[in-house]
């Protein structure tokens, strides 16, 4: 074990920050909350980790379903320059921005929750939801 990160619910999805040669991890749990984690090596020089701290808690953990929700699931993608793409309970799409510290809403494309998000190359992503559909993404439109 390199390291240890504690979470207050079930992890649904993890992503790597592009550029931060593995030093920065997004990651997404069943209540709905997403957190942005530092890896601190434990000495100068080593791969070897001592800790991971919250750097930025990127939405707020819900406390149990919404009113018809039996099913929460909760995808994240990290893409380069500080953005964390990740999923609302009904399926919409939300794209944080480090330095605007707040998510934006993408229009919703999925009736019900999204499963996983991929980046397709610097200025798309692809989703797909228990839907059954699989949705490309303009990152810059947030469509």
């Amino acid at each position: 074990l390199l390291c240890n990160f504690r979470h207050r619910a079930p992890l649904h999805s993890l992503s790597w920050m592009p550029g931060s040669r593995g030093r920065s991890l997004a990651t997404a749990c069943q209540d709905q909350s997403v957190q942005l984690w530092r890896l601190d090596p434990s000495a100068p020089g080593t791969e070897e980790l001592e800790s991971a701290e919250i750097v930025e808690q990127i939405a707020k953990a819900v406390h149990g379903p919404c009113e018809g929700e039996s099913r929460l699931w909760t995808a994240v993608c990290a893409l380069a320059d500080g953005m964390v793409l990740y999923s609302g309970s009904r399926g919409e799409l939300y794209c944080w921005e480090a330095s605007r510290q707040k998510a934006l809403r993408a229009a919703p494309a999925h009736s019900r929750p999204i499963f996983g998000i991929r980046s397709v190359g610097a200025e798309h992503a692809i989703t797909a939801g228990m839907d059954r559909f699989v949705v490309l993404w303009s990152i810059s439109k947030g469509s």
